[in-house]
């Protein structure tokens, strides 16, 4: 018989939040937000059964001084929900002037943070197992103090209206507490006067999941970004082919064509023709915009068998590159914000509207003259000069800065574009996680080696934290000739809880590897809703996500990257439970089966082929299944 539930509080430390002023005299008193750390202790049978710490302010304590110049500071402490504070604070002068620096600290017992998470995730860094606070740094504010069982012990974030241009992260250590530092204009302090500033900060305290402190943070800090690019990232929750890999590897536009029947056999409904269509068309076009859309014959091809197909069609463009057309330098001589040697590559300065003006143009009449369905622009980071760039004198700038000009740039290119094509489709929208060095960035890349799935899959799962189901990466995953089955599964598999963007030349894979493509293009569709609506769940990520476990509609999968993970599965079975082996190993180790008498199971290798079947009778809670690299077992309840 279980004893009454026992629940006990005792105050056992401080959280402390520090908002320091740095201005031309000295602070001798630091304002402070202080509260006080509770913990609730549940026993049962005598023993401690599980244990959670709750954090809270004291808002009576908060004071701040210093002085602040011209400056007036407004501030105020509001808890939102149970164990989630919104600080607002605002400063404002009665004339511009150059805004003062200071940073809000929070300060945190050290021993109750296992890992910590950053946003700055267009990679494979976000996570990091203290104490390698150096990887903490960050021109963005998410981040996110996660304890050994996958637990949130806090979760800050702050927005402004500059697309936290001022704002810089970065943790420390004294002693046994830790200090999250949110830096304001001290990194990148603005070159204007302003007369106010608004800025929110946003404290998750709750003991959840990390994955939904993360997301409640994001949806809190993007959320009308994410509302924006929704339907169009609706539009393409298909999977898409890409002419990358096929460009790169020096096969012609014109077998591409020939190859369509081919690339429709596998349900693409979408075609990206991707870097190198320029250098490939045509004799004498190089890949940097040395060229005009009415010459290109053989891609009025490609792209007319593409429609007759049913295809929509995209078209892949670095953004910022002119390449060296002497026309376009002689036009825009010393209106460049960037010159990259020894390829001749030019960006052209955004910051003067007829530089504008031509960019607009030349996708104008490239949606015009092509009829294409869509742009992905990228590269568009490379607009902003580095400290190698000498600026010219000005020759009619209407814009000061470069982060204006760009988004100013991509406004009115959309804007053009839509008044031609009301339908006319964006790939990139939202920027993908990483610095936010503008509201866009490149976020489309590829990988060709299976030994680059590791890092692709960590950097979907960064992503899919921060944007969810509008997530807007896109790793293109190459197949080469030599591939195998096994290996184009492992690739795949890395990618499958994104929308898959494929590029391979049918012609040159093997029948077993079109097996392998078939069955898991079949599997993502089937299970779409699954992959990119369900719970999803990517476990221990101080380890890199080696499980990610995904629910919904009674079925759950997990995909096990790691042969050393021991697969726990829920208490209550679904009535299709998959585990996928995305390992090189043959066998996956099972923990916590459920309570049932028999369980209906199947075996599936790389390419889709049973390879067993039956009824495994329960005879223990843990078991060690054969299931090939790559393979599949599906488990099905039998009543």
């Amino acid at each position: 018989m279980r004893k009454p539930v026992r629940m006990r509080k005792e105050l056992l430390n401080l959280i402390l939040i520090i908002l320091v002023i740095s201005c031309s005299q000295k602070v001798t008193e630091l304002p402070t937000f202080e509260g006080d750390i509770r913990t609730e202790i549940q026993e049962e049978e005598g023993n401690v059964s599980s244990k959670l710490s709750l954090y809270q302010f004291d808002r009576e304590k908060i004071s701040l001084h210093g002085q602040m110049g011209s400056f007036t500071p407004h501030y105020s402490v509001h808890e939102i929900d149970s164990f989630i504070y919104l600080i607002k604070f605002q400063i404002e002068s009665d004339f511009p002037a150059i805004p003062p620096q200071f940073k809000m600290k929070l300060a945190f017992p050290r021993k109750d943070i296992y890992t910590l998470w950053s946003s700055e995730t267009w990679s494979n860094n976000s996570y990091f197992n203290l104490p390698n606070y150096d990887k903490a740094a960050t021109p963005y504010g998410i981040v996110s103090a996660i304890t050994k069982e996958d637990k949130n012990r806090f979760t800050y974030t702050c927005k402004d209206d500059n697309n936290d241009k001022f704002l810089a992260l970065f943790v420390e250590e004294k002693v046994d507490t830790m200090y999250f530092n949110l830096n304001f204009f001290v990194d990148n302090p603005p070159v204007t006067n302003i007369l106010d500033y608004d800025a929110e900060i946003r404290i998750d305290l709750r003991n959840v999941n990390y994955v939904e402190a993360i997301a409640d943070a994001a949806s809190w800090r993007i959320e009308q970004k994410i509302g924006r690019m929704g339907d169009e990232r609706i539009k393409m929750r298909e999977p898409i082919y890409s002419s990358w890999y096929p460009m790169h590897r020096n096969i012609p536009v014109e077998n591409l064509t020939r190859e369509m029947d081919s690339i429709a056999s596998y349900g693409f409904k979408s075609l990206l023709i991707d870097d190198g269509w320029q250098s490939l068309v045509k004799s004498k076009i190089d890949t940097l915009g040395n060229w005009d859309a009415g010459e290109v014959e053989d891609m009025f091809h490609f792209i007319d068998k593409g429609k007759e197909k049913g295809f929509q069609v995209y078209l892949w463009y670095s953004l910022p590159f002119t390449g060296g057309n002497p026309k376009v330098l002689k036009r825009f001589k010393d209106k460049f914000v960037r010159y990259r040697a020894p390829r001749q590559i030019y960006v052209i300065d955004p910051r003067y509207p007829d530089v504008r003006s031509y960019l607009i143009d030349v996708y104008s009449n490239m949606l015009e003259k092509w009829n294409i369905d869509g742009f992905w622009f990228d590269f568009i980071n490379d607009y902003y000069p580095d400290e190698n760039v000498v600026l010219k004198k000005d020759m009619g700038r209407d814009l000061i800065g470069v982060f204006k000009a760009v988004d100013t740039l991509l406004v009115e290119i959309k804007n053009e574009l839509k008044f031609i094509h009301p339908d006319v489709f964006f790939g990139q929208n939202l920027h993908a996680a990483g610095p936010a060095r503008s509201n866009y960035q490149s976020s489309l890349t590829g990988f060709v080696g299976v030994q680059s799935a590791g890092i692709v899959r960590e950097k979907m799962v960064n992503n899919r934290l921060l944007f969810g189901r509008y997530t807007p990466f896109m790793e293109i995953m190459g197949i080469d000739a030599e591939d195998t089955p096994e290996q184009v599964a492992l690739k795949f598999q890395s990618i499958l809880f994104e929308i898959p963007h494929l590029s391979f030349f049918p012609m040159t894979i093997s029948p077993s590897v079109h097996s392998t493509l078939h069955f898991w293009l079949d599997y993502w569709r089937y299970n779409k809703q699954l992959l990119l609506d369900g719970t999803f769940r990517p476990l221990k990520p101080a380890k890199g996500y080696p499980v990610i476990q995904c629910s919904k509609n009674n079925k759950t999968l997990f995909v096990n990257y790691d042969a050393l993970q021991i697969i726990e599965l829920p208490r209550e079975m679904p009535e299709t439970l998959d585990i996928i082996n995305s390992t090189t190993k043959n066998y996956l180790q099972i923990s916590h089966f459920p309570d049932e008498s028999q369980l209906r199971y199947e075996v599936y290798d790389a390419t889709g082929k049973m390879r067993s079947s039956g009824i495994y009778k329960l005879k223990k809670p843990d078991h060690e299944f054969i299931v090939p690299p790559a393979g599949l077992l599906r488990f099905k309840r039998t009543n």
